[in-house]
């Protein structure tokens, strides 16, 4: 950053200047003290005693300000050094911890290593879940299909049963009126000789009134 370089400084009271301190403009006023400046200053209208006031005023308060600097300089050393000794014994006690701190990292990445391997077998698991489910849906499906399909011959083999049942039945009937084919020929026999009777006995009845 250049030096800050002024060719003159105004001091006011009640807004009037009282002071007026020239300057060549390659001079860095900020390398000199405020007494150095007054030595050299151009007093407009005020006597050398009340001028002397003030600059000796201002001098002890640069002088003041100074000493309050230093003061300051000081106790932000001493604050220096305390963060140093902190940080030297944390430098010491992260020595002493390093062999532990790189185990862990050590077991950290052992561990990070298991649990990738964990992933990796999880997801075998997966994909094998899959397959057996695969497996199963497809087993179900074929039950099912069986299932369906023995039903299918169940109510055929159903149907053929009944069907042979009634041919059967027929059969036994059909053998049953061939055994009672010469009772009922005879019967229809008997009946017509009955008819023929009972004819006869009718005309008579009918002659006889």
């Amino acid at each position: 950053m250049q030096p800050v370089k002024i060719s003159w400084i105004s001091i006011k009271a009640n807004n009037v200047n009282v002071v007026e301190v020239s300057t060549p403009s390659d001079v860095n006023i900020a390398n000199e003290t405020l007494e150095q400046i007054f030595m050299r200053s151009h007093f407009k209208w005020l006597s050398i005693n009340v001028c002397s006031d003030i600059g000796q005023s201002i001098f002890v308060n640069e002088k003041a300000l100074q000493h309050s600097f230093i003061d300051e300089n000081k106790k932000l050393e001493k604050i220096i050094e305390e963060q140093k000794r902190q940080i030297a014994g944390n430098d010491r006690c992260l020595s002493r911890l390093a062999p532990s701190i790189e185990s862990i990292e050590k077991k950290e990445q052992d561990l990070t290593l298991n649990e990738r391997a964990l992933k990796r077998a999880v997801a075998r698991l997966i994909s094998q879940k899959r397959d057996i489910q695969k497996q199963i849906d497809q087993k179900h499906a074929d039950l099912d299909f069986l299932q369906q399909r023995g039903f299918e011959i169940t109510e055929i083999e159903k149907q053929k049963t009944e069907s042979n049942y009634l041919n059967s039945l027929a059969e036994k009937h059909s053998e049953i009126i061939k055994q009672n084919e010469p009772l009922m020929a005879y019967l229809n026999d008997e009946i017509e000789e009955l008819r023929s009777k009972k004819a006869e006995l009718e005309d008579a009845v009918k002659s006889k009134q």
